[in-house]
C-alpha cells in the first residue's frame, strides 16, 4: 500500500500522472502526503487496516476528482483567479479517511458484540 501511495505522489508531484501542469495544486499535494503518512502512521500502529487503505484511495480518487471538476473563479481584491481544486481533493479525501475510520470502527464492534 506505500509503495503505491509514493508512487502516485511521484508522478502527482512530477506532473506525469496525467500529462498537465497542475500549478493549482502545487505545494498542496505534499501537504495531503504528509497529512496522509501519518494517518496510515498511527493506523498501522493500532492494526487499523481499513484505515490505511481508505487513506491512498482516497488520496487518488480526491485528485482526479479535482482535475476533473475544477473551477476557476476571478478575485477581483488581488485581481488574481482562484482555483478550488484543493477544496475539492481535500473535501474527498477526509471523507474517505472518515469513511476508513467508521468502516474499522464498525467491523470492531461487530467482532467485539457477542452473538445469540
Amino acid at each position: 500500500m506505500w509503495a503505491g501511495y509514493l508512487l502516485w505522489y511521484f508522478l502527482d508531484r512530477n506532473d506525469i500522472a496525467v500529462g498537465l501542469r497542475w500549478s493549482f495544486l502545487r505545494g498542496w499535494s505534499f501537504d495531503l502526503f504528509i497529512f496522509g503518512a501519518a494517518i496510515i502512521f498511527i493506523a498501522a500502529i493500532v492494526f487499523a487496516k481499513k484505515v490505511m487503505i481508505a487513506v491512498p484511495v482516497g488520496y487518488i480518487i480526491g485528485l482526479v476528482l479535482a482535475v476533473l471538476f475544477n473551477t476557476d473563479t476571478f478575485d477581483p481584491n488581488p485581481e488574481t483567479y482562484v482555483n478550488n481544486a484543493w477544496t475539492i481533493w481535500t473535501g474527498v479525501y477526509l471523507v474517505f479517511i472518515a469513511a476508513g475510520i467508521v468502516w474499522e470502527v464498525l467491523l470492531a464492534k461487530k467482532h467485539l458484540t457477542p452473538s445469540f
